[in-house]
């Protein structure tokens, strides 16, 4: 159970990070940089300053936990949203193509990291690779939606491939 101090602490980190994402979103967007790039270091950030002054306990780095799981679930939501099956069944054939490349890069590419940086096994790596794949859809959703090209051809050519690669590891 959560206690009285420690719910008090977690409200007032959650209220920091709701204005700190504001402006951050803000001071990005002035730049054209997308907002998501700055959540991802406003996390980072809160991560190191944790590490160094173990701001956090067992219990808040639960609620955080569950909170970035929401979050990618969100994500994924946003990606079907803006899927439009028909026009992505209609490249399908265009971005087969890519499909290999890609997917041995980002393999290689998370493989190595995840070994000799994160000391991971191989079966950790792979789930790390799977779910980057998943998560890099709405990274990219997110830029191509702030430069306002999300229904271009070049980036419905990109999520046609990408939700094929997806659809085929987790189905």
């Amino acid at each position: 159970m959560i206690g009285q101090i420690d719910f008090n602490l977690i409200l007032i980190i959650m209220g920091i990070l709701v204005i700190a994402s504001g402006v951050v979103e803000a001071a990005l967007r002035r730049v054209n940089v997308p907002p998501l790039v700055g959540y991802l270091l406003l996390g980072l950030s809160l991560s190191i300053v944790d590490a160094h002054w173990h701001l956090l306990s067992r219990s808040a780095h639960r609620i955080l936990d569950f909170l970035a799981d929401f979050g990618v679930i969100a994500i994924l939501f946003r990606i079907g949203l803006d899927s439009h099956p028909r026009t992505l069944a209609r490249k399908i054939n265009q971005a087969m193509h890519i499909l290999p490349g890609d997917l041995a890069a980002t393999a290689l590419c998370v493989l190595f990291a995840a070994y000799y940086m994160l000391n991971l096994d191989l079966f950790s790596a792979l789930i790390v690779a799977t779910a980057l794949l998943a998560t890099s859809v709405g990274v990219s959703l997110a830029a191509w939606r702030t430069a306002g090209v999300l229904h271009s051809d070049k980036a419905i050519y990109c999520l046609t491939w990408r939700n094929w690669a997806i659809s085929r590891r987790f189905c």
